[in-house]
């Protein structure tokens, strides 16, 4: 075996170092160091919702520019990041639906594997909600609305937010519906499909309903299902006090028909107020039925993570925090909560943006179950993470099935152009065993730079499956050296033959070996 001198990247960085890494921790087998970003459109993109399907693989959704107006925008990544090329155009899928703005809010995974998406696209004087379907391989499911795409009018400014697939497989979508005006009069609004796309007649009015909280705007941004099939929706209600116009977190609750539960809060509806305002972003139902919804309130001077614990029948758990409520400052400027979600230890994770002058970068905060600050997190219960040197919101959060969290949302090269911004964090959780294939300090690139040749050398510690790829920094395969080769354990080389023409640059060397992943970084001078 050649010097390790020459080594270029260990697996003891990569590997034996996240055996023992903080929670909190980026996870440097995903992506590059931790961090996954991809260019999506001409101009700005954003994941607002990200998904896990049984396979782990990761699918993000959002919206990417034409350099017009803006799209529906999915792309899949295998479970360490890179895209998958069995889906869509190298990874990525791009829809347009009607000639203005239109953008996915969430994303759903069918037990079949389909992928409901759903947002709003433009109408004629206004938008309406918008939902597609799209086939495992990412082309539109023809047998799902007109074409793979359904567009519901509630004859007024309307978009959809957030969706969820129930125990029969309807699909319920929520946001809101109502004036483009701030000041005007904005209502809940939920859709319920059959599973082929159509309006569900048992359903409220027609398969539609709204529901308004006050007077004022009152808007839906997250949706669950019971597990007596009742619907929980989370959000905000406008109110006007000594403090101008501001919202309060607001739930309501509907019976499987979608009549209001009035059993829940004061007939099916509950308003919380956190601070001088607080918009609530995200609810999770948990294994009890207990609702939590987390977002943002603000204190008077800025604004800061808030969660907020209700008992089944819309009380207040005055076992979570201090009566029921939480908050967090994380950085000297605005804490904006996205997302969140529960591990499998009751743990919670909630995910958005925090200011770090100047910049905005990603921040997680783990609570333990009883709204305290996990310290055995990132700093004292908190991780904030700088994409680059430019801002970077998360949206979305999950938890893949080793028990690691990928987090996602966007991140801004310039004043107009944004990239799809992926990362992963350890969690710490001990989710199965992980016996590493591969030796520390074995893998070697020589010579490097590349000008054509070079060889590839790696120790197994066991017979393995092998797979190598060459990737640019995009994700896309630009070869693939090996295809699940099956390997004796010890030493091997694989000789690295790069094209005349491919462009001078940095590259990855992507080694797959039972169910991790290696990146070597070449340069082809």
């Amino acid at each position: 075996m050649k010097n390790v001198s020459h080594l270029l990247l260990f697996l003891s960085i990569l590997f034996a170092n996240d055996l023992n890494a903080q929670p909190g921790s980026l996870d440097k087998s995903f992506g590059i160091n931790g961090i996954v970003t991809t260019a999506m459109g001409v101009r700005d993109a954003k994941v607002a919702s990200i998904a896990i399907q049984t396979d782990s693989k990761i699918v993000a959704a959002g919206y990417s520019n034409n350099g017009k107006n803006l799209d529906f925008a999915l792309a899949r990544y295998d479970t360490n990041g890179y895209l998958d090329e069995t889906f869509g155009n190298n990874g990525r899928v791009i829809t347009e639906i009607g000639s203005g703005d239109n953008s996915i809010r969430s994303v759903i995974i069918q037990p079949d594997g389909k992928l409901v998406v759903s947002g709003y696209c433009p109408d004629v004087s206004f938008y309406d909600f918008a939902s597609a379907r799209f086939n495992t391989d990412g082309s539109l499911d023809k047998s799902f609305g007109i074409d793979g795409i359904i567009i519901t009018s509630f004859g007024d400014f309307s978009g959809a937010f957030s969706s969820a697939i129930q125990y029969d497989g309807k699909i319920v979508v929520a946001g809101f519906t109502g004036s483009p005006n701030s000041l005007g009069h904005n209502v809940f609004a939920l859709i319920r499909y059959n599973t082929n796309g159509t309006l569900d007649s048992t359903f409220g009015i027609n398969g539609k309903l709204t529901t308004a909280i006050r007077n004022i705007n009152d808007v839906a941004t997250s949706i669950g299902v019971q597990s007596d099939g009742k619907i929980v929706v989370a959000g905000h209600s406008y109110y006007q006090n000594n403090n101008g116009l501001g919202p309060d977190f607001a739930l309501a609750r509907y019976n499987s028909d979608g009549s209001l539960d009035t059993t829940f809060g004061i007939d099916g509806k509950v308003i919380t107020i956190i601070g001088i305002f607080s918009l609530a972003t995200k609810l999770t139902i948990l294994n009890d039925n207990k609702i939590l919804a987390s977002g943002s309130t603000y204190n008077g001077l800025d604004w800061d993570f808030a969660l907020a614990q209700y008992n089944t029948d819309g009380s207040i758990d005055n076992s979570f925090g201090k009566d029921g409520i939480v908050t967090t400052a994380i950085g000297l400027g605005n804490d904006y909560a996205h997302s969140s979600i529960i591990q499998p230890d009751h743990k919670i994770i909630v995910t958005g943006s925090s200011v770090d002058d100047p910049h905005t970068n990603f921040a997680l905060v783990r609570y333990n179950q009883d709204g305290s600050l996990d310290n055995t997190f990132g700093s004292n219960g908190i991780v904030t993470t700088a994409i680059d040197s430019n801002n970077s919101y998360p949206f979305s959060v999950v938890m893949q099935k080793n028990g690691e969290i990928v987090a996602a949302g966007a991140t801004r090269l310039n004043d107009t152009i944004a990239d799809f911004a992926l990362v992963r964090y350890i969690s710490g959780l001990n989710i199965g065993i992980i016996d590493y294939p591969i030796s520390d300090n074995s893998v070697l690139v020589f010579p490097n730079p590349i000008s054509q040749q070079a060889t590839l050398e790696y120790v197994l510690n066991f017979e393995e499956t092998v797979s190598i790829r060459l990737i640019d920094m995009n994700g896309i395969t630009i070869k693939t050296l090996q295809n699940n080769q099956k390997q004796q354990a010890g030493l091997h080389e694989q000789q690295i033959n790069l094209n005349d023409d491919l462009p001078q640059g940095i590259y990855l060397i992507i080694i797959s070996i039972a169910g991790r992943q290696v990146s070597v970084k070449i340069v082809k001078k």
